[in-house]
């Protein structure tokens, strides 16, 4: 499920087959990607330059309820 905003693309999405892991979201930006934690926007796998992670961050921060709901709904 892609979101854009602020230059970057988010997605959250669930993949069906084993263990995913916590609730994240990954990030495009350019040559860039990067998973980050739901709860906390912390970069769990990848690499952003930091102006881009911490607006990513912001943002997650920002949308944390409507991200958890999309990964628990996914999840089911």
């Amino acid at each position: 499920i892609p979101f854009c905003g602020n230059n970057f693309v988010k997605k959250c999405f669930h993949e069906s087959l084993g263990d995913h892991g916590n609730s994240h979201c990954h990030a495009v930006y350019g040559d860039y990607a990067a998973s980050f934690d739901i709860e906390n926007g912390s970069v769990l796998a990848g690499q952003m330059p930091p102006k881009q992670e911490k607006k990513i961050r912001e943002w997650i921060l920002l949308n944390k309820e409507e991200l958890n709901d999309k990964w628990r709904e996914l999840s089911e």
